[in-house]
């Protein structure tokens, strides 16, 4: 997920709702996965293969290292 780290302009305080805010929504979000153990696939990130060595992904939603991440997919990555 992306994080906001800087805000121009508005009240000076706003900054510290919006990360406390944004802290209790990634907790929220992350909370049913974090019992599991290990990284999963949580949506899309489908791979194609191209015939040629290399494949695709797709983007997605994927929970690694304790955190969901949103991946934008790729294309002609090298393959074994």
């Amino acid at each position: 997920m992306k994080l906001i780290n800087t805000l121009t302009g508005g009240y000076k305080r706003v900054m510290d709702t919006l990360l406390g805010l944004q802290t209790e929504m990634i907790t929220g979000i992350n909370a049913p996965f974090a019992s599991l153990g290990f990284d999963l696939v949580l949506s899309g990130c489908a791979v194609t293969d191209n015939h040629n060595g290399t494949c695709n992904i797709a983007p997605g939603l994927m929970y690694v290292a304790g955190n969901t991440l949103r991946f934008d997919g790729v294309a002609n990555v090298a393959a074994d």
